[in-house]
């Protein structure tokens, strides 16, 4: 866990004294396996893990963890209720009081999944969910959801040009499509802008999705026909129906995928990541298999936090420019210190040369 204010990591105790009599069965503590692929959210100040893999298992448990008093549960489901198989690289969202799961690859059947269900919270209980309209988007994995309002938009993924079956021959889905919860019907989105050049991201996998003021962004990913990882930042005008590209300012991070991403008030928190390797003794080599895909070489594991400020404020922009003009700051009260020394290193306090991003603004 990181400190929103302090920007400190603490290790969480989960041991077997936090976990909840419900979870213990036969004796044994059955807690979430560590595993990818997975999907997490919140709902009402609780955090709610579902599917994902390691190399031995995939995993359809439903998992809960309270953070005050970090304790695991696992929610008794109703016996009728239509539990999603197993699976790994679906997505996840919350609109109202309901949890949806889409897509993502099932290891029973060995396919990629066009599929769509949801929990009930409050009826601790799953539903398949089916849609009012023929539109369906393709079956993929490794994509992105995100809930605006009462609609989830779906973004990115992989599918095979034999989709549902895997062969090896990867595509990637450039479309956006919108499903509204209340009608139970999906959309395929179409961009329009009268007065702007058409914009709008490259079809990709592992990318970072979130929402901000009512719009939808994303970020980073890779498209593995191109070979090629991202870092470029569009946002989709939700009331306008048109895409923009963004160039924040700061140093953001460096191409990547499989990087989480949080919003906090006006800030987005950038967490982890895999990238092309830039040095030989860069980070830890990733073995993950994904369906056939072994990544062994070339890619490095990354632990650093990026911090984008949406809507920066006089004192942000005010510490920004001491930096940038390398401005002397001896006289400052010890607090704005402390956080100067948060958003770059003490080197680049003296020359203003560092590169250790931690705030970004946007333009």
């Amino acid at each position: 866990m990181v400190s929103s204010v302090d920007w400190a990591w603490e290790k969480l105790d989960t041991s077997p004294a936090w976990v909840s009599e419900e979870v213990r069965q036969g004796g044994n503590v059955s807690l979430p396996f560590k595993r990818y692929g997975h999907s997490v959210v919140v709902y009402q100040d609780k955090v709610y893990l579902w599917g994902g893999r390691n190399d031995q298992s995939v995993c359809n448990t439903l998992f809960c963890f309270d953070p005050r008093t970090r304790r695991w549960s696992v929610p008794d489901l109703k016996s009728q209720s239509t539990k999603p198989p197993a699976c790994d690289g679906h997505s996840a969202c919350v609109i109202g009081n309901m949890m949806y799961v889409f897509g993502g690859f099932e290891d029973s059947a060995q396919q990629f999944s066009q599929e769509l269900y949801a929990y009930d919270f409050d009826e601790n209980a799953w539903r398949y969910i089916r849609t009012s309209t023929e539109i369906l988007p393709p079956q993929r994995d490794f994509h992105s959801a995100v809930a605006i309002g009462e609609d989830m938009y779906i973004f990115g993924g992989r599918s095979d040009e034999s989709a549902p079956y895997y062969t090896g021959r990867d595509v990637y889905h450039p479309e956006l499509y919108r499903f509204n919860t209340r009608l139970k019907e999906w959309t395929l989105v179409t961009p329009y802008h009268p007065r702007r050049k058409p914009v709008s991201p490259r079809g990709r996998r592992s990318l970072s999705a979130f929402e901000y003021n009512g719009n939808l962004y994303i970020t980073c990913g890779y498209n593995g026909i191109e070979k090629k990882h991202y870092n470029d930042f569009f946002m989709f005008n939700v009331a306008g129906n048109y895409w923009v590209e963004l160039k924040p300012k700061g140093s953001g991070p460096a191409p990547r995928r499989r990087m989480s991403s949080c919003v906090l008030d006006n800030r987005v928190f950038f967490f982890g990541g895999t990238s092309p390797r830039t040095r030989p003794d860069a980070g830890s080599e990733s073995s993950e298999e994904e369906h056939g895909e072994v990544e062994l070489r070339g890619l490095e594991n990354h632990g650093d936090i990026f911090i984008l400020d949406m809507f920066p404020t006089l004192r942000t922009r005010c510490m920004k420019a001491i930096i940038h003009h390398k401005l002397n700051y001896s006289e400052i009260t010890w607090d704005v210190k402390g956080e100067l020394k948060k958003m770059c290193s003490e080197k680049a306090l003296e020359d203003a040369k560092g590169r250790c991003f931690k705030r970004g603004m946007m333009a």
